[in-house]
């Protein structure tokens, strides 16, 4: 675990001492919102379309302690980065506590995170990234970020095995959040290891991320960067051009990475991913499983995501997909 918490400087930049091996970005979030110390009233901004993972902890903390969770809402595709910064600006208040968003992920644009960092300035509140897998496939230092917090999910775009996950918090905030899960001289430890007092776990699965890390190191961090994005672009800009295709993810790369949202007007979300995967051999994902109104601005979306191991053949065999399903032949 020590070593693991030496490698990950080469993918999130933290040190070592900041840094909890827990078993997903889920724990990570739940054990955010669930330790940092709230009053009724105090408000915590978090995006409309966040993923319920980082949404549903700050709602039951609502319920349990009267807390504010306002939901900033963005478009999809946005305009630009600012817009995203901006939005959440306007949104912040003097009560304003707190600042939960995994916008990397849940709605697969990139937000350059410079700009968070500048809104949370002047203000009290702790700016706390909620989950993003896209650390593993873009350049990232959670110093440079200016986040309090940072959580990711390593069985995703790093392939480690499932069970394994990050959370990165600064050493100047680990004493206003607690740990969840506490066992024997539990306060022994004075940094993010006390985070992991989760008892007996599947070690092999643990060691097993230090051989995912660094494995990607080996076939090179920029050349990773370099695959995602030539496929993503690519695929974005042919699919672009088929009739009743409508993107939600721009391909501006400052608002854009691995992952593709979108959806076709004249087939519902359901046929099209059934249609890939008998027809092509392709697995995507599709529309939201929170019941709740947020499902409206997603529905009838398709998740498409290519990793570097992906082929632009293989991307064909999508736009192949999407051209049949346009033309009604499909």
């Amino acid at each position: 675990m020590e070593l693991i918490r030496q490698r990950q400087r080469s993918f999130l930049g933290a040190f070592p001492d900041e840094i909890a091996i827990l078993r997903n970005a889920t724990e990570c979030n739940n054990l955010v919102a669930q330790g940092i110390d709230l009053k009724a009233g105090d408000e915590v901004l978090i995006g409309y379309l966040e993923h319920d993972s980082n949404r549903q902890p700050w709602l039951m903390k609502a319920k349990r302690q009267g807390i504010v969770v306002k939901e900033v809402a963005i478009e999809t595709p946005p305009s630009s980065p600012d817009e995203i910064l901006h939005a959440f600006e306007a949104a912040i208040t003097p009560r304003t506590r707190a600042i939960a968003t995994r916008i990397a992920i849940r709605d697969r644009r990139l937000c350059p995170d410079q700009g968070a960092g500048q809104a949370r300035q002047g203000q009290r509140a702790a700016l706390l990234r909620g989950r993003r897998a896209g650390a593993w496939h873009d350049p990232v230092n959670v110093h440079d970020l200016g986040v309090d917090t940072y959580a990711t999910t390593c069985h995703k775009w790093l392939c480690s095995p499932a069970g394994t996950g990050l959370l990165y918090v600064r050493r100047e905030m680990q004493e206003r959040i607690w740990p969840n899960i506490v066992t024997e001289a539990w306060w022994s430890q004075k940094d993010a290891r006390k985070y992991e007092a989760v008892s007996r776990r599947p070690w092999p699965v643990v060691a097993a991320l230090e051989d995912a890390i660094d494995f990607q190191n080996a076939v090179g961090r920029d050349r990773i960067e370099y695959r995602i994005r030539a496929l993503n672009t690519y695929f974005r800009s042919r699919a672009a051009e088929i009739p009743h295709v409508k993107l939600y993810t721009s391909n501006d790369p400052r608002l854009s990475g691995a992952m593709t949202s979108l959806g076709m007007d004249n087939v519902s979300p359901l046929k099209l991913r059934e249609y890939l995967r008998q027809r092509f051999d392709v697995y995507t994902a599709n529309g939201p499983r929170a019941s709740n109104i947020r499902r409206s601005a997603r529905r009838g979306r398709n998740r498409i995501s290519l990793h570097y191991y992906n082929t632009f053949e293989q991307v064909e065999r999508v736009l192949q997909g999407l051209r049949e399903l346009s033309s009604g032949k499909a």
